[in-house]
């Protein structure tokens, strides 16, 4: 079914003006991300074994970064900022593994792709897909971009339909989330949903527009404090 202004509600103009994402342009030859660090490629033994000796000798040589030692005393937000570049904050959470809130290894690669089958009383019911796409930066940060789709199956479409993705962005760097958003096109509403976490400010804000068969159109706006490192559930 069509409603009114089925066009236009996916415009929420706020979250437009504060939050501005960009792709990361590819390297001249296409393979990805210029921002990501360029690997030594590792030839063959039988084919370079001194190449490889240079190669073990250089990583002997760097330096592994200093980890703040943990203290129960409370610092002020200059000397958390300037510690949190070495040590993962919050205390509650291991440094181990990481340098910062970096993970050592990356815990994510573009072109992951995870599908699963959902079924309704053993009828198939749709897909279910995770996937995580290229980087992109957002307010100028390098952000890993994640995106989720919820589809019915063509049958089960009959019955009631569902069209919904939701995605989020979250930082490189810091591994908090910058946004959260989902749209929702179903046989009974429409619904999109904006979520910016401005960690300048330690404020979350919430926008949600809904238009339902029983309900008409609805409009939501929230404004929150958030603690620092707050996640995105």
């Amino acid at each position: 079914m069509q409603y009114e202004g089925e066009q236009d509600i996916d415009v929420i103009g706020e979250y437009d003006k504060m939050v501005e994402v960009k792709k990361i342009e590819s390297r001249p030859d296409g393979s990805g991300d210029t921002s990501e660090e360029q690997l030594e490629p590792v030839p063959p033994p039988e084919q370079a074994p001194e190449q490889i000796q240079k190669i073990v000798e250089k990583t002997k040589k760097v330096k592994k970064p200093e980890i703040f030692k943990k203290t129960s005393k409370l610092m002020s937000r200059s000397n958390l900022e300037k510690s949190k570049k070495l040590e993962r904050l919050p205390e509650i959470e291991p440094s181990d593994g990481f340098t910062g809130r970096r993970p050592n290894v990356d815990p994510y690669k573009v072109g992951e792709r995870v599908e699963l089958s959902i079924s309704y009383f053993n009828v198939s019911a749709g897909t279910l897909v995770l996937e995580t796409l290229p980087f992109v930066e957002v307010n100028g940060q390098k952000a890993y971009h994640f995106v989720l789709r919820l589809k019915s199956s063509k049958m089960f479409s009959m019955v009631y339909s569902v069209d919904d993705w939701a995605e989020t962005f979250l930082d490189y760097n810091e591994m908090l989330p910058h946004t959260f958003q989902l749209h929702v096109k179903e046989t009974k509403q429409l619904k999109e949903v904006r979520t910016f976490f401005d960690r300048s400010k330690n404020k979350g804000h919430y926008w949600e527009r809904k238009v339902s068969e029983d309900d008409g159109e609805k409009k939501i706006k929230k404004v929150w404090d958030i603690p620092d490192y707050a996640q995105n559930t």
